[in-house]
């Protein structure tokens, strides 16, 4: 199915009146690529590596996070939302969810950075940018399960919140099963995104609070 041509006109519309200053490469520089994460990652984000680490408090929510993940990934109903800061272990459960899912479902993973900025550099390829764009923007709207990354992460920019927010929509108004990592609150934000996000007809709000893992000293 192509693009809506009002939502199309719209989008293009905003990416010409936007400053070009993203500062993303075209290539994925930390091993993850659109679609699925990487085998690495793969390998090393599952659900019985997760570590919950922190006070008593923080152990506490890290592990309703991780039971949140495992039922999503035994059942994928709904919209499942990881909030909290870098290096709490969002990315590790989103990846391990993918991984689960995959045996048995069509699941599509992205960093939504990276997403955003393929998206944005099909209009300015050459050959047909709009079938790009559409072959592009449909895999993640319609996937059966889709794990969007780093919410957050991405360029702010008008074109950005307009694709964000016509993606989001889709897949809410057909309650398509949709995973959401992010380091904001949005509990404390505004707007179509964040309503979505919140809505409680349809998504689970989980928020995760702990030191950073990876700057963490292991137990002794």
């Amino acid at each position: 199915e192509d693009l809506d041509p009002h939502l199309r006109v719209r989008l293009e519309d905003a990416l010409d009146s936007r400053v070009v200053s993203t500062g993303m490469k075209a290539m994925d520089t930390d091993g993850y690529s659109i679609g699925s994460p990487h085998p690495s990652a793969l390998e090393r984000m599952r659900f019985d590596s997760f570590e919950p680490h922190g006070t008593a408090r923080e152990r506490h929510e890290l592990i309703m996070a991780q039971q949140a993940a495992l039922a999503f990934a035994h059942t994928p109903q709904g919209w499942l939302v990881l909030c909290g800061p870098h290096g709490v272990g969002k990315t590790h459960l989103a990846v391990a969810i993918t991984a689960e899912l995959s045996k048995s479902h069509q699941v599509y993973f992205a960093r939504v950075q990276q997403l955003m900025y393929r998206l944005q550099s099909s209009f300015q390829s050459a050959g047909d940018s709009q079938q790009t764009f559409d072959r592009l923007f449909r895999a993640a709207a319609d996937a059966e399960v889709l794990i969007m990354d780093d919410l957050g992460a991405e360029n702010d920019s008008e074109w950005t919140r307009a694709t964000l927010q016509e993606l989001l929509s889709h897949r809410y108004e057909a309650r398509l099963p949709t995973v959401v990592t992010t380091f904001i609150d949005m509990a404390q934000q505004s707007g179509a995104i964040a309503s979505r996000l919140c809505d409680r007809s349809i998504s689970r709000v989980i928020h995760m609070s702990a030191p950073d893992y990876r700057r963490t000293p292991p137990a002794a």
